[in-house]
């Protein structure tokens, strides 16, 4: 039986050095082999890509990866297929990173540097575990506790001066407080304010939250702030639109161009590092983030009437807004808006007061992923009479949709 001990790893680590000096003259091989070393060439530039061992058919021992330059990039040792000891990652031929594996899970110390950032931490089981520390050299320094791969405890965020300017608490990998600079990230605050003990379980805000917290790498060098948010929406599965009219208010265009540069960054910090330079910010509204400005953010009052609406207790429409839309609102013109409605939901709609203009097509062309579609109806209307620059209220049961004063 073998040892899941870090010795063992070690060891193996060393062993299967010590048997990669053996076998590196060996020639290349098109197919792996049962057992021993195999050496995998650029096909059209010849230089040395991979040294490889097998045992029985399987990964065993050193295994190694070269750039063109024959530096090595990737250092790591197998047990019979499995991780199994220590895994490098180089820069320059110099090492940047560091895990220890014991039988394919992360186990123990782990540690990271390349140009002007750090990591370091632990790993249980192939989970993040105990206190993780990230620093970016002259920018900032994050601090976070994790129990079985979730967030759960303190996070701290430090300015270039390891000055404490934000500070979350987890529990269970879920955001429930924080203190400091957290009137900044205002669609954080309005998510959280969304979520507590008193209150109903909310999964779309728990989602949110997840996503905002979680770190990414954005790298968008002038890029139009109305591009940037496109890509994030697909990338993180999150609702994300421009509030248009706050935008056109204020004499800023959604074609702005933006600049970041920034890897493993809490998603919240990154968009408000993004935006702010431009006079922008986000919003949570509907369960979505909205690109808007500080100002529409203080200012901003429901410009729809989703939320005013009260409907007689069990009727169809109370029942139905909060139920999921359940359909792509986005790509649903307004002149099929009312039957689908009908359709999905029961509901009867009058939209007669919108002219043919804002009857036909349908906003920016976007359609809804499956997040969007588990949204409440109430949420979904809101979201789309937003973007269509409408607004509604009940009239005898009947919902009437009409359009609405543009923004001064």
């Amino acid at each position: 039986m073998r040892s899941t001990s870090l010795a063992a790893a070690l060891a193996c680590h060393f062993l299967a050095c010590i048997f990669a000096t053996q076998v590196v003259a060996q020639v290349a091989k098109e197919e792996p082999p049962q057992d021993g070393p195999m050496s995998v060439f650029h096909p059209k530039f010849g230089y040395l890509v991979s040294e490889r061992n097998y045992r029985a058919g399987k990964l065993h021992g050193l295994s190694r990866k070269f750039d063109k330059f024959g530096n090595v990039l990737r250092e790591e040792t197998f047990d019979t297929g499995e991780l199994h000891g220590i895994r490098r990652y180089y820069e320059a031929g110099v090492p940047a990173s560091e895990t220890i594996y014991v039988l394919g899970l992360a186990e123990g110390p782990y540690w990271a540097k390349y140009k002007d950032f750090e990591a370091k931490g632990q790993y249980l089981q192939g989970k993040r575990e105990g206190k993780w520390t990230e620093i970016r050299a002259g920018k900032w320094e994050l601090v976070r506790n994790f129990k079985a791969g979730v967030l759960d405890g303190l996070w701290e965020r430090k300015n270039a001066e390891s000055k404490e300017v934000l500070r979350l608490t987890f529990k269970q990998g879920e955001l429930v407080g924080g203190t400091g600079e957290l009137s900044q990230y205002a669609f954080l605050t309005r998510a959280l304010a969304m979520k507590g003990d008193k209150l109903p379980p909310d999964p779309a805000v728990n989602y949110a939250l997840k996503v905002l917290v979680r770190d990414v790498d954005l790298s968008y060098p002038e890029t139009p702030i109305r591009e940037v948010i496109g890509d994030l929406r697909e990338r993180l599965s999150m609702p994300m639109y421009v509030d248009e009219q706050t935008l056109a208010a204020a004499r800023i265009s959604s074609k702005t161009p933006v600049t970041i540069d920034e890897n493993s960054l809490p998603l919240f910090v990154g968009l408000h590092n993004m935006t702010k330079r431009r006079g922008l910010t986000f919003d949570y509204r509907y369960h979505a983030l909205w690109l808007t400005t500080p100002q529409g953010v203080r200012e901003w009052q429901d410009p729809t009437g989703i939320q005013s609406l009260k409907p007689a207790k069990g009727s169809p429409l109370e029942k139905a807004l909060g139920e999921p839309a359940g359909f792509d609102f986005l790509a649903t013109d307004f002149s099929d808006l009312a039957a689908v409605l009908k359709k999905q939901h029961g509901l009867t709609v009058n939209a007669s007061a919108l002219g043919f203009e804002a009857r036909e097509g349908r906003p920016e062309k976007l359609r809804a992923g499956p997040f969007e579609k588990s949204l409440p109806l109430r949420d979904a209307l809101g979201i789309l009479l937003t973007l269509r620059d409408c607004r509604c209220h009940e009239k005898d049961g009947v919902l009437v949709i009409e359009p609405r004063e543009r923004l001064q």
